[in-house]
């Protein structure tokens, strides 16, 4: 969605995991990520030329939103929740040019 603010969102996210008000998850296990986990990811999930470089929020290809919609049948109102956010980080090649995704993690919204 072109009207979310990926810098913000990505940001707070990231400063709620580091300051321990959420739990980010792997992806592809379900399973918690520790603080020491989750700094490890951030420092070096992107290398490029051999150098490693902190992730922001430019190195993030996606954002996806799971979501759970809720009837309202007294007001006859449908509303969306955010359940959960995935991340998702820009692959490259030896070259710099983008081959597809990577897992980075997620954090359940909501719970």
């Amino acid at each position: 969605n072109k009207k979310v603010n990926r810098q913000a969102i990505f940001n707070t996210i990231v400063d709620a995991v580091m300051s321990g008000k959420k739990q980010a998850y792997n992806i592809l296990t379900d399973s918690v990520l520790t603080i020491d986990e989750f700094k490890t990811i951030m420092a070096n999930g992107n290398a490029i030329n051999s150098e490693i470089k902190k992730i922001n929020e430019n190195d993030l290809s996606a954002i996806r939103m799971r979501e759970k919609w809720v009837f309202n049948k007294e007001k006859f109102t449908l509303e969306k929740q955010v359940t959960r956010i995935d991340f998702l980080l820009k692959k490259a090649n030896e070259t710099g040019d983008y081959i597809g995704d990577k897992p980075l993690f997620y954090v359940k919204l909501n719970n």
